[in-house]
């Protein structure tokens, strides 16, 4: 499993940082080479199906792997599903899937008016 080593908001908040997240409203070019440089796969969660990477925490030497939530950044253990970020979600399950990338470069966020 190839992984991204990032960095969290804190302790208290662990979350990716906002830089290590896909940025939907980006350039294309620069939306693609995010995802070329990560293996994505799909998570079930409560909330429904999201796009998570696994990653690595700067500083950990044990470097546990996680997978992080391609667009809000929060973390889950691989093993339990267990969401770090927020008590009010779960992940399920994982599988990596064919046109993940694809299916990433068509999301867009809402513009402010």
């Amino acid at each position: 499993m190839k992984t991204t080593e990032i960095k969290i908001v804190s302790r208290a908040t662990p979350c990716a940082q906002a830089l290590y997240c896909f940025i939907p409203n980006g350039k294309r070019a620069i939306k693609k080479e995010w995802a070329k440089a990560r293996e994505l796969y799909e998570a079930d969660t409560n909330l429904g199906k999201r796009i998570v990477t696994p990653v690595t925490l700067l500083g950990d030497k044990l470097k546990t792997i996680y997978m992080m939530d391609a667009l809000t950044g929060s973390l889950y253990d691989i093993i339990t599903g267990r969401c770090l970020t927020s008590v009010e979600v779960h992940m399920d399950d994982f599988v990596m899937r064919k046109n993940l990338m694809d299916k990433l470069l068509t999301i867009e966020t809402e513009q402010p008016a």
